[in-house]
């Protein structure tokens, strides 16, 4: 989204100075009212320049300056204001008069925003929906603009490396670097397909890889920055990206004193150039490392900190929110502090859903703005029931490690349906080979205690789930004998012909 807006900045706000029309006049004065960081009064003159374009029926003029207002009302947290925009720019669009070329122009960037809106608010079937549409649209002008179609590809692939469908977010990438290749001066988008493709190496865990990405997309940056001046505001909010990229993969790496050197650098860009989008993962990171280093009350307090800003930045549902409460619950956890870890991993979990959880879940799938980072969160909640059930001996704590584990169940399916390349689908049956031993292992207890045929049932489903073979293997010995009433039935003798 930074990356996405700070290009939008650029192109909206930095035109070459021409003879004024009446339209341009006010348009001019918007441009001082940014760069001072006055958006009120810009966005008063904005209304000015749509309305003064409108009567010159200047239709590029007035695309842009409604363009200017949805930023505007989007960098501002009003959402729903910022989308009534974008159906203006697509009306506008349609204007008569309009040369082909610049008609799938201006329908591709309205299409591309709301693509980027959508995939904020974890809409993402609707988000790639609509990037595929500026994609056309880009696809379809006489003088294709090679940067801009490279930059929905570039979104496309985000969102899929959301879902958690990386093999089809490389290929996204892949066309992003194609377009771009020996454009030397639109550097900074072809740093940030670099950046993403690190990402993707970065959620594999495959992170020297992840590394390499991140330190070429570093670069690329300080190269751009070079060429269009430091100050540039697109170029800081990059940069501060970059940063947080490389210290977070440093820290994986167990590279502390590299970590710190960039999440440092990060900081000290936000401060002085005033930036705000990039804090809350900044503050993570630098929680964390805090916590690794031992230092403990300052990284709670840090990823505290963070928590606030991202609290106070975006609206719900959001990750980065969620990530914030995933790390203090790990670091309460980590403390012995279960009860207080259980309540963070709770206010995650109501992070990533359009709307309330029922009893501690989602009501249903749809709800789900983020199935990987719902699925870690879910997983991590479960198995700290399994440990307090554990500790207390009490069976609430078991039976909701088993409704969740079931819930995770559905989750993981649903995730395998909607992937459309089998490596991402082999990425997850890994992911998901220690998770569903742990719900056997829950369902095996509970079969224990209570004795009840459900807790069997639901024991074996879920090693029809992973794949029987796999997750036979993976049961204690006196766990396994307590299936072996099941395998005398018809469908224990093919769970056991599949084993075999």
């Amino acid at each position: 989204l930074t990356l996405l807006w700070c290009s939008l900045v650029c192109q909206a706000f930095a035109q070459e100075e021409e003879p004024l029309s009446p339209g341009d006049s006010v348009y001019a004065q918007v441009r001082s009212q940014m760069g001072a960081g006055n958006l009120d009064s810009a966005y008063f003159l904005l209304e000015l320049a749509k309305s003064t374009y409108r009567n010159e029926k200047d239709w590029e003029g007035m695309y842009q300056s409604t363009q200017g207002l949805m930023f505007i009302s989007w960098r501002k947290g009003n959402t729903d204001k910022a989308f009534s925009f974008i159906d203006s720019m697509l009306l506008i669009a349609g204007m008569k008069g309009i040369e082909p070329d610049e008609r799938a122009e201006m329908l591709g960037k309205a299409y591309g925003y709301g693509g980027v809106f959508k995939a904020g608010q974890g809409h993402y079937t609707e988000a790639i929906n609509n990037y595929e549409k500026a994609i056309g649209q880009f696809k379809a002008m006489e003088q294709m603009d090679s940067v801009s179609l490279a930059t929905q590809w570039n979104n496309l692939a985000n969102v899929h490396s959301d879902r958690g469908d990386y093999e089809k977010a490389q290929s996204c990438f892949e066309q992003t670097l194609a377009l771009l290749e020996g454009n030397f001066k639109r550097l900074d988008v072809r740093a940030s397909a670099l950046n993403n493709l690190g990402q993707i190496k970065y959620r594999l865990e495959v992170y020297p890889a992840a590394k390499a990405y991140f330190l070429r997309a570093f670069n690329l940056y300080q190269a751009y920055a070079r060429s269009q001046g430091s100050k540039n505001f697109g170029y800081s909010e990059n940069f501060t990206v970059a940063c947080n990229n490389l210290g977070k993969t440093y820290l994986q790496l167990n590279q502390l004193d590299s970590s710190a050197f960039y999440l440092e650098l990060a900081r000290n860009t936000q401060v002085t150039r005033k930036l705000t989008r990039q804090q809350p993962l900044t503050n993570l990171f630098l929680g964390q490392l805090y916590l690794k280093k031992g230092k403990t009350d300052q990284g709670i307090a840090t990823l505290e900190k963070g928590l606030q800003q991202a609290i106070e930045q975006f609206e719900l549902p959001n990750t980065y929110v969620a990530r914030c409460y995933f790390s203090l619950a790990e670091a309460k956890k980590n403390q012995g502090e279960l009860q207080n870890a259980l309540n963070l991993y709770l206010k995650s979990s109501e992070a990533l859903v359009h709307r309330p959880l029922n009893n501690g879940l989602p009501e249903n799938q749809e709800d789900v703005a983020s199935e990987m980072e719902l699925l870690k969160t879910l997983t991590a909640k479960a198995e700290l029931l399994w440990q307090l059930y554990q500790k207390r001996m009490e069976k609430a704590f078991l039976e909701e490690a088993f409704r969740h584990y079931q819930f995770i169940d559905e989750l993981i399916l649903n995730a395998r349906q909607s992937y459309l390349e089998d490596n991402s689908k082999h990425y997850l049956a890994e992911k998901s080979h220690e998770i569903f031993g742990r719900a056997i292992r829950v369902a095996a207890t509970l079969f224990r205690e209570n004795g009840e045929q459900k807790y069997l049932e639901a024991a074996f489903a879920f090693m029809e789930s992973n794949k029987a073979t796999a997750l036979l293997e993976s049961l204690k010995e006196n766990e396994a004998r307590m299936f072996t009433r099941l395998r005398e039935t018809a469908r224990g003798k093919v769970l056991l012909r599949e084993e075999e």
